[in-house]
């Protein structure tokens, strides 16, 4: 901190983020803000006043309230009061009571106990999901050392009779059994994908279609290249399909990243670092009606695993695919076993692909075709409850399916009711509102002016109308000189031998 200072780094308290302002090559220049009030109650308000400060790099840190995506997710397990969960106390007979409020870190009067209580089990909370530690690594640090004692004591007081596993070393190599990963087989579907079949008990187990893994190498099994261990980031990943009884998991690699291409030189029985489930589990409604999906090559796992639940709950699946060419649909039978009715689209007729009956092959425009398709159904027996569209794919389709959608209300003589698209952008963390890094803003569908940034890793599909669909493709494409400078570093050492 104090060199920080020494360097020129200077504080302006009090301020929020209104607006960033752009140069011609729509890079930021300047940051307006407002200036924030406290009332009379200490909630915070936007003054009138306001300043520009100008930028060249803008640097978000969140935490600016503590991290309650659990209780949204589950709603009622845990009590919370707006933005933060209601702490609680364990008092001498070992019932909750209600803590009181306490905003300074080192007071004696913290509860670090949420409202759960169940078979004498209590959850404790703290860091960034505790409203007197949020926002600050230092003070989460001071907490975990705060509720140590807490926690040692609760668990002391457990009765131990009656637990399945009395062994000690056995109980430990279930825990690792179950929670480690280790890569089973690889396979490679195309000269660009690549199948990874991974066993991870726990992630099969936990697994529901919608969610997908964060997957990374251990940079000590890490292959050397030229003498440098070829060591991945976390990859976000859908995963096509789980065998629970196997405890395996599989996913997909492209190699549009270095990552990506590091991912797919993984070897059997390497180990892995695979976290999750994590994202939202996908909306299946509860009434069988058509569904229609709209589908480019990129999301086609998401498709595979999204469809086959829609089908399964009953409803009648319509597919919408667009690729390249025949060639590069490399998971065919898996969007067969998830569709009733398919519309195959190419930007390349090569010939390679056998229709079935519920099959139609187009070349045109991709939404000029669909809507054609569309067409051919009985109004009756099938879009009469065509009121669900799903978009799987890029900033520019989701806008055409958006600005079009009337279009298919048009055919059916039915409104769409529910329109959701995948929003998928830079990842990090992928543990929902600690990094920012997947933020995404939505607009007001009436003014499309800026309403909330949301975590694309907590909310994936969401309303089509609520998409800021410019600034998703900004996102998408945030990485790419990057990418293309590192993948340039990569191919040029897979190609010579270089001493370093």
């Amino acid at each position: 901190m104090i060199k920080a200072l020494e360097e020129g780094i200077l504080y302006a308290e009090c301020f929020a983020p209104a607006a960033i302002i752009q140069d011609e090559h729509g890079q930021c220049r300047a940051l307006n803000v407002n200036q924030m009030m406290q009332d009379a109650s200490g909630d915070w308000y936007a003054s009138e006043s306001t300043a520009t400060f100008p930028a060249k790099s803008i640097l978000v840190a969140t935490g600016a309230q503590p991290n309650v995506a659990y209780a949204f997710e589950h709603d009622g397990v845990l009590d919370r009061k707006r933005y933060q969960y209601v702490p609680y106390h364990l008092n001498e007979s070992g019932a909750l009571v209600p803590a009181p409020d306490v905003m300074h870190c080192k007071s004696d009067a913290i509860g670090f106990f949420t409202s759960y209580q169940r078979q004498g089990r209590t959850v404790t909370f703290l860091g960034d999901t505790h409203a007197t530690f949020h926002g600050s690594v230092v003070k989460a640090m001071a907490s975990a050392m705060q509720v140590a004692p807490v926690i040692d004591a609760q668990v002391s007081a457990l009765d131990y009779s009656n637990r399945r596993m009395k062994d000690q070393t056995a109980f430990l190599k279930h825990c690792e059994s179950m929670m480690s990963a280790r890569v089973s087989s690889v396979k490679a579907l195309t000269q660009d994908r690549t199948q990874l079949i991974i066993h991870a008990p726990q992630v099969a187990l936990r697994f529901l279609p919608g969610h997908f893994v964060r997957l990374q190498t251990f940079e000590s099994y890490a292959v050397a290249l030229n003498a440098l261990p070829l060591h991945s980031e976390g990859v976000a990943l859908p995963v096509l399909s789980v065998d629970q009884a196997a405890g395996t998991v599989s996913v997909v690699v492209s190699q549009r990243t270095v990552s990506e291409r590091i991912l797919s030189k993984l070897r059997p029985d390497q180990p892995v670092s695979l976290m999750g489930p994590t994202g939202v589990r996908a909306k299946i409604p509860d009434q069988p009606q058509t569904i229609l999906l709209c589908v480019t090559a990129d999301l086609m796992v998401q498709a595979c695993v999204l469809g086959k639940a829609l089908r399964e709950a009953g409803h009648l699946v319509l597919m919408a695919v667009s690729a390249p060419c025949a060639r590069s649909i490399y998971l065919k039978s898996e969007l067969y076993e998830a569709s009733d009715y398919r519309l195959w689209h190419f930007d390349a007729e090569d010939g390679f692909m056998a229709l079935g009956s519920n099959d139609v092959k187009a070349q045109g425009v991709f939404w000029s075709e669909i809507l054609d398709w569309l067409s051919t159904f009985d109004r009756d027996s099938i879009l009469s409850t065509l009121t669900d569209v799903r978009v799987l794919g890029p900033a520019d389709l989701i806008e055409t399916v958006r600005s079009e959608l009337s279009c298919i209300s048009d055919l059916t003589q039915v409104a769409v009711t529910r329109c959701e698209a995948a929003v998928y952008g830079p990842m990090q963390c992928m543990l929902k509102g600690v990094c920012a890094q997947c933020l995404q803003w939505q607009i007001d569908p009436l003014t499309g002016e800026k309403t909330k940034a949301v975590y694309a890793c907590s909310w994936q599909q969401q309303p089509i109308d609520r998409i800021d669909v410019t600034h998703l493709s900004y996102r998408q494409a945030q990485q790419g000189v990057l990418e293309v400078l590192n993948g340039q570093w990569l191919s040029l050492h897979e190609k010579n031998e270089i001493h370093l």
